[in-house]
Order: C-alpha cells, then sequence, then structure tokens
C-alpha cells in the first residue's frame, strides 16, 4: 500500500513538473517558469524552454524602452571564436530579429530580417509571413519583460532555420533601447554571445 501511495506521488509530481515546462505567456516571467536561463553582461536576461517545434523566449531588461534578440544564420555559424561584444560571430547580417516594447499597457513586437548590418528590414515589407506565434509584455519601474513563442523552422529560406541547432551551440545578439521606437541601440546596450539550444 505504501509504495502504491509512494508511486502515485510520485507520478503526481511528474505530471506537474511536466506540466510546468510550457512557460505562460503573460509578460510576467516567474521563478522556474522556463528551462533555461543566462543573464548577459549588459542586464539583459535571457529565459528560454523549447517545446516540439515551437522556441518560448523571455526577456528581462533593465531598459524602459524597446528589447530584442538576433538570431544568427546557421550557415555563417561556427561553434569556436571568443563571443565578448563587438566580436564577428553572430553577426547581425542575414539574422533573425525579435523587438518588443510595451506602451501604455499595449505589447509591441515585430520582427526583422538583417538584410544589412545596422539597417534591418521588417519582414512584414517583404512579403513574409508571421514567426511569431504569441507575444506579451510589461513594464516596471526595474524595466521591460518580453515573452514571445517563435517557430524553430518556418520552411521559409528567408528565415533563419533553428531546427537544424537544436542540441547544438548557436549565436545570438541581445540588445535594448531605452527608446519605444525600433532605433539604434547605442554602442553599448548590444551583446553577442552563445547559448546550446536545448
Amino acid at each position: 500500500m505504501k509504495s502504491t501511495l509512494a508511486f502515485l506521488t510520485l507520478a503526481v509530481l511528474s505530471s506537474l513538473a511536466l506540466a510546468q515546462t510550457t512557460p505562460k505567456v503573460d509578460g510576467v516571467i516567474s521563478p522556474g517558469e522556463y528551462e533555461h536561463s543566462i543573464t548577459s553582461k549588459i542586464g539583459v536576461e535571457l529565459y528560454w524552454t523549447l517545446k516540439g517545434d515551437l522556441l518560448y523566449i523571455g526577456l528581462k531588461s533593465p531598459g524602459k524602452g524597446w528589447v530584442g534578440i538576433g538570431f544568427e544564420t546557421v550557415d555563417q555559424h561556427s561553434e569556436t571564436g571568443g563571443m565578448g561584444m563587438g566580436d564577428k560571430h553572430p553577426a547581425m547580417h542575414g539574422s533573425d530579429l525579435i523587438l518588443g516594447y510595451v506602451k501604455d499597457g499595449r505589447t509591441v513586437v515585430d520582427e526583422y530580417h538583417g538584410a544589412v548590418a545596422g539597417q534591418p528590414q521588417p519582414y512584414s515589407t517583404m512579403g513574409s509571413k508571421a514567426n511569431i506565434l504569441q507575444a506579451a509584455g510589461s513594464e516596471t519601474p526595474e524595466g521591460t519583460t518580453l515573452e514571445v513563442v517563435r517557430r524553430l523552422n518556418m520552411g521559409n529560406p528567408m528565415h533563419v532555420n533553428l531546427q537544424n541547432m537544436v542540441g547544438r551551440k548557436v549565436g545570438i545578439m541581445l540588445a535594448y533601447s531605452d527608446q519605444k521606437a525600433f532605433v539604434y541601440h547605442g554602442p553599448t546596450n548590444r551583446i553577442a554571445l552563445e547559448i546550446t539550444l536545448k
């Protein structure tokens, strides 16, 4: 009887743990909500969880404007080299960028293609479908929080196919601004680094 009860308790706890692995996209990042997280040197916190063919992303920024993440093109990626700010890799050229901010309680998110370094173009003006399935954000005196759900593979060569990078290192960029408009982040509010996409 005791062993049966212990087994049932373990099964319930396991089910609860599995249920908690899908983040709630509500603009609030709770402790343990995401499976993985890092805090960058510029103060932007990145959270992520993979569920099937979807990538759940959470970003916390110390700024009151936009915060964003970029995924470099897989073809250009190499798993060697330094990853400090200003390093060559990852590069904006050819990357997928997700930028968002919160204004008057409303979350604004857009996706950009790094067609030219320093001059990303909105995918919406390039004839591409949206890659973001859900988005929510919030703003507090401490900064801005953004949560999004992204497909790993759009099936469109214009977008970065992250499905091929699952279990491997991928180069990313994090950036933020105190401006609500999607303007240049400045020389110190951007960093390049690697994460293992798992």
